[in-house]
């Protein structure tokens, strides 16, 4: 006997579906196995379901980047990696929003909701598809770079990061300007 047998389905459309099986042998009187009886089920919505919770426990609500959980668990991944191979060498920069709450209390929520996605769209630009970008906490990112060793193009990387949050963000006909902390 099988239980839970679980596979996907590719229909022709694009779909696609998440089933599980159960099969259970069907033997003659001589006790050979003559074939096997089953019951299936789609489970696809229970899946996606599964799929979300897992997304939104890893991931920042808002901007959708990876949560400190999961920055962490791929921090911890790349140090394994960099002590059997000193090719990796990963660079962690940590970015705190100066005087965000202050922004955030005078002008309300959704300004500080639209500064921190403009942030982090702005911070996303800079990178290249083998780093990482996380929203640590309220006002702070970190970012994993794993394409650059050379001491010249980390320090232009934190100037860069520097420039995109000073860069003024527009917010209900004002002009925002923030500074960033930045430690590495």
């Amino acid at each position: 006997p099988r239980r839970d047998i679980a596979y996907r389905i590719h229909h022709r459309g694009g779909t696609m579906r998440f089933v599980e099986n159960s099969a259970f042998p069907m033997r003659n009187r001589e006790g050979v196995i003559i074939g096997f009886r089953g019951i299936g089920r789609d489970v696809t919505e229970r899946k996606r379901n599964e799929e979300k919770i897992q997304y939104l426990a890893t991931h920042d609500f808002l901007t959708g980047l990876p949560n400190r959980q999961l920055f962490m668990n791929r921090l911890e991944t790349v140090i394994t990696l960099a002590r059997d191979d000193d090719k990796v060498r990963p660079t962690v920069f940590v970015v705190d929003i100066d005087r965000f709450k202050h922004v955030n209390d005078s002008l309300g929520i959704s300004a500080g909701d639209t500064i921190l996605l403009t942030i982090s769209r702005r911070l996303h630009r800079l990178l290249k598809p083998q780093d990482s970008l996380s929203r640590f906490s309220g006002d702070q990112f970190a970012i994993m770079l794993l394409s650059e060793q050379d001491p010249a193009r980390i320090a232009a990387v934190a100037d860069a990061i520097r420039q995109a949050v000073r860069a003024p963000i527009t917010f209900a006909k004002r002009e925002i300007v923030l500074t960033p902390s930045i430690g590495l």
